[in-house]
């Protein structure tokens, strides 16, 4: 079992993947954007983190909360929380491993605790 940080829009899409009725990311509207935008682009892809068995049936996390808070601003979640978006503490049974991030399926979340409060304070 590992528990993980994720973000999660109320569709069950992550930041990059949750969509607006015209097909675009949600957070593309939102004014951290060009920022987080920027910050996403030094982490790898799951392919270029060595999660070689990743596939589309598969979701990324965060590995903690200190890696959370090191990539995203709180200032940015309380905009994703505007939009639809939860911070999510995950127990999972199975995952895929890299030096940036967790990617994990869907079946095999054992738990799954709202934490946003920590955040937005």
């Amino acid at each position: 079992m590992k528990t993980v940080i994720r973000i999660e829009h109320e569709s069950g899409n992550g930041i990059w993947q949750a969509r607006n009725e015209e097909n675009r990311v949600i957070i593309t509207n939102l004014k951290c954007y060009p920022e987080i935008s920027n910050r996403h682009s030094s982490i790898p892809t799951p392919y270029e983190d060595d999660i070689y068995a990743f596939t589309e049936s598969y979701f990324c996390s965060f590995k903690s909360i200190p890696q959370l808070e090191e990539w995203v601003e709180r200032e940015w979640i309380k905009e994703f929380v505007s939009v639809g978006f939860r911070v999510y503490m995950l127990e999972i049974s199975n995952w895929l491993e890299g030096n940036y991030q967790i990617c994990f399926k869907k079946s095999d979340i054992l738990s799954k605790k709202d934490i946003t409060e920590l955040f937005i304070k």
